[in-house]
């Protein structure tokens, strides 16, 4: 009854009002929490504000004759224009210090220091602020007696920073172990949470100090929970943990009955980012825990694979050695696709020695060799043909590894592939050879190697595109050159439209319509026929849209046409062609006759040495 009975009994009161002053008598009868909040007898109501029930700081009267609190009646007044007392309308919202009562106060209160510890004393924001600063200064130093003193000042052990950090957080931060307990016993919130969502349990869990396991057991005493998550990511206190392979944290989280399967955001179980991390003490711990060696992530991810994407050797291992399984495969491919990809020699060799399937393959139906081939891992690539991997393996696409090694331009693994038996002209499913593959990727190198032995510079793919076709659509001027060296045949056509070029359309066509003005100019000076129309009947410059590659075009038809009739000029195109391939014959038969010769001399040789020997002429 301390609520309404402290309070001065209002006179004239309507109906209404009487009927809300009973209402309210009751309500403080039946709420015995209430009134232990309320200030003992001892307090002389006339210091006490009707709105905090606290003893006021700053006293102010006004228009219905009643003192409160100044910060009280201001925020009161800003939402109602009624008096907290009566009810009724206030004709004027002034407010007058009255500085009498505040100086008895002042005098009362410094004979009764016990009121502010008790929170019997009301505290305004500017006060309380320089409190919270003191409070916050007395952390970060570590004094622990001069948190105890502010704290008995009545401040709020639930405010926060301008970072977001409560007192507790930020005690558990700087391992205040003793401020800790002060503030737990302060009724703090052992669950508060940081501004990055985290509760003091997640924050502690990544120190490895000692003082930081005292503090974790003196949160949980105080029924932090073990099990929590912190913000988007979901991690627990003991993922946490493990992630930074804190030991003694996940020991005493493990006794303390820890989820071991509870998962992140991500499907990561506490054995996953120990395991990502490196963290091969806690790994071992929940192995040990019976975490599970095959629980997956949302990424098909078991903790092996994670390990083994890391480079962590020695976790590998263990988990190797604990029953994890070698073989386990996702899209990305088993653990040797893992090794390979990240080009990773210590585990490539390990896993390789426990007889891992070396065929397995990824979401692309590539096997390791050929995925080492399309990373330019010399190392894996050897170690994989060592291992008898199939060198004609074929991916969905039908790709080998040697499409990959030339198509990403690693002239050593090419040269390697081939002198191991790779298929010079294997095509894929697009029809496309190796050697396509590197005149479309501008390979000079690699081209140059393919077409040296013996590439088919003239194999189409299924649209009819040659690698010359391929290289000038692609505006690979140098490829281009070279083939035509080679004598590759300039005005070869495609037979199906794909990709926006036509039926019909010749190499001058596609690199005039996409503008490849140099491509065009180096076609048109080894006699390409710009005569030549697709199944639409339009020219190289009908179907070009580019002034300067249509004005080339015209410019080199018109010189041409002066100097050398269009008959005569396709003459000495087919003259040219043919003395390159004749050329290109009588090197290969040299090469031959050279390799007979040397062939027939050592047979010699070894005729004489048997005669010699037998001395039988």
């Amino acid at each position: 009854f301390n609520i309404i009975l402290r309070a001065p009994l209002p006179v004239n009161l309507g109906g209404r009002v009487l009927i809300l002053y009973f209402a309210l008598l009751r309500r403080a009868a039946k709420s015995p929490t209430r009134a232990r909040e309320m200030p003992e007898r001892d307090v002389p109501a006339k210091y006490i504000c009707s709105i905090t029930q606290q003893v006021m700081c700053d006293p102010v009267v006004t228009a219905d004759g009643h003192v409160y609190e100044r910060e009280a009646i201001e925020g009161w007044l800003l939402k109602k224009q009624t008096s907290p007392n009566t009810n009724l309308v206030l004709e004027s919202k002034n407010l007058v210090p009255v500085i009498c009562l505040k100086q008895m106060i002042k005098e009362f209160l410094e004979n009764n220091p016990h009121l502010h510890s008790q929170g019997r004393v009301y505290v305004p924001k500017a006060q309380k602020s320089e409190l919270h600063r003191k409070l916050f200064k007395a952390i970060q130093a570590n004094k622990t007696n001069t948190v105890q003193a502010i704290l008995k000042e009545g401040v709020d052990v639930e405010s926060c920073a301008e970072d977001g950090k409560t007192p507790l957080i930020l005690s558990v931060e700087h391992d205040r172990l003793d401020v800790v307990k002060l503030l737990l016993q302060e009724n703090a919130c052992v669950g508060v949470r940081s501004a990055q969502d985290e509760a003091p349990l997640h924050i502690v869990a990544k120190n490895k100090s000692p003082v930081a396991v005292k503090i974790a057991k003196v949160l949980l005493e105080a029924k932090a929970s073990i099990n929590s998550t912190s913000g988007e990511t979901r991690r627990t206190p003991l993922s946490i943990a493990a992630r930074y392979d804190n030991e003694s944290m996940v020991k005493l989280f493990l006794k303390k009955k820890a989820d071991v399967h509870l998962t992140s955001d991500s499907g990561q179980t506490a054995l996953h980012m120990a395991c990502m991390d490196g963290s091969l003490t806690a790994a071992k711990l929940l192995v040990e825990a019976k975490s599970k060696l095959e629980a997956l992530t949302d990424n098909d991810e078991t903790p092996l694979h994670l390990a083994t994407a890391f480079n962590r050797v020695r976790t590998v291992e263990m988990l190797y050695k604990s029953g994890a399984n070698i073989e386990a495969t996702n899209h990305i491919g088993n653990p040797l696709h893992y090794a390979i990809s990240e080009q990773y020699p210590d585990l490539t060799r390990m896993i390789l020695k426990w007889k891992i399937n070396i065929e397995a393959r990824d979401r692309d139906g590539d096997a390791p060799l050929a995925l080492a081939a399309m990373k330019g891992y010399a190392l894996g690539v050897r170690l994989l043909l060592d291992a008898k991997a199939n060198i004609v393996a074929k991916s969905k696409e039908d790709r080998t590894a040697l499409h990959h090694a030339a198509s990403q331009g690693h002239l050593d693994l090419v040269t390697e592939l081939l002198d191991c038996g790779a298929p010079i002209n294997a095509q894929t499913i697009y029809g496309q050879t190796p050697l396509n593959r590197a005149c479309v990727k501008g390979r000079l190198e690699v081209m140059k190697l393919l077409i040296e032995k013996k590439a088919d510079f003239e194999l189409a793919d299924r649209w009819g595109a040659t690698p010359l076709y391929r290289a000038a659509r692609n505006n690979k001027q140098f490829i281009v050159r070279h083939l035509i060296s080679v004598g590759a045949n300039i005005d070869t056509s495609i037979h199906e439209s794909h990709n926006g070029d036509e039926k019909g359309n010749t190499a001058l066509h596609t690199s005039a319509w996409r503008g490849h003005i140099q491509v065009v100019e180096t076609l048109l000076n080894h006699h390409a026929d710009y005569t030549i129309k697709n199944a639409r009947g339009l020219s190289a410059a009908d179907i070009s849209d580019k002034p300067a590659v249509v004005a080339k075009i015209q410019e080199f038809q018109d010189k041409e046409q002066k100097s050398c009739p269009i008959l005569v000029r396709r003459m000495q195109h087919m003259v040219s062609v043919l003395e390159k391939r004749i050329s290109a014959l009588e090197s290969s038969m040299n090469k031959k006759r050279t390799s007979s010769k040397r062939s027939w001399q050592g047979v010699s040789r070894s005729l004489n040495k048997r005669a010699r020997k037998d001395k039988d002429p």
